[in-house]
């Protein structure tokens, strides 16, 4: 999936620099260094789960730090990054809905297998 290159002029800026939206309840903006999450971007494991689902949970994204050994805050970082880039901007609601359909859709493939 290619980003989005507009929404990625918009969050980055001359310094290097990536703001990343509010995630505290006080909503503060969250500014990280871009080579934090580029150095990440040519990894395969993280670009195809991206492609499956732009909001993988807590969970999801420490199975995937410890099979590949890449560090949690980095890919925490790198996926919000990502859909900054590609200017995926969803609600919880949307995010939770869609997830459980991805879950049962996961289910309904397996339990057809056996």
């Amino acid at each position: 999936m290619p980003p989005n290159k507009e929404a990625s002029s918009v969050t980055s800026s001359p310094a290097g620099l990536i703001c990343l939206p509010p995630i505290s309840e006080e909503l503060q903006l969250v500014w990280t260094q871009a080579a934090q999450t580029s150095e990440l971007d040519s990894n395969e494991h993280l670009l195809q789960t991206f492609s499956y689902f732009p909001y993988p949970s807590l969970a999801d994204i420490a199975l995937l730090c410890l099979r590949y050994g890449l560090q949690m805050e980095k890919v925490k970082t790198w996926f919000m990054a990502q859909r900054l880039r590609c200017g995926i901007s969803w609600s919880s609601e949307e995010i939770e809905e869609t997830r459980a359909r991805v879950v049962y859709h996961r289910d309904q493939l397996h339990f057809k297998s056996l």
